[in-house]
């Protein structure tokens, strides 16, 4: 099992569209891919919710997040460097809101995640970090 979600917790693609919008669709994409449209990925979702309190998984799950909070970060980043946003935004913050209600509704509530909910996180997130 352990093995299984290390697979799964590769480091993701990091997307640089030159787009705060465009970045923001394409790793929200990937995430929702890697977890939903793969037996695989759709598994070890079921297998996180059910070995949380497990410690060897709760191990892994500490370290997939912290392989994954760079690339989350980066659009952000890039974005305060483009000055799309504030340089004050608070990028810790703003990055785990973006993952958030993807992250909630497919292993949570295991529910699908259309087009129309991503982009509604997209468009949430990009309008509440511009100038």
């Amino acid at each position: 099992m352990v093995a299984a979600i290390e697979r799964l917790a590769r480091s993701p693609e990091v997307y640089d569209t030159g787009t705060l919008r465009g970045d923001l669709t394409a790793m929200l994409n990937d995430l929702r891919s890697r977890i939903m449209d793969t037996p695989a990925g759709r598994g070890i979702a079921r297998m996180m919710q059910a070995e949380r309190a497990h410690p060897e998984v709760a191990g892994v799950l500490r370290r997939m997040r912290a392989t994954h909070v760079a690339s989350r970060r980066a659009p952000f980043e890039r974005a305060i460097a483009r000055g799309d946003i504030p340089a004050d935004t608070n990028v810790e913050v703003i990055s785990e809101i973006a993952v958030s209600p993807l992250i909630n509704r497919m292993v949570h509530h295991v529910e699908e995640v259309d087009d129309v909910f991503l982009q509604g996180i997209v468009d949430v997130l990009v309008r509440g970090t511009s100038k």
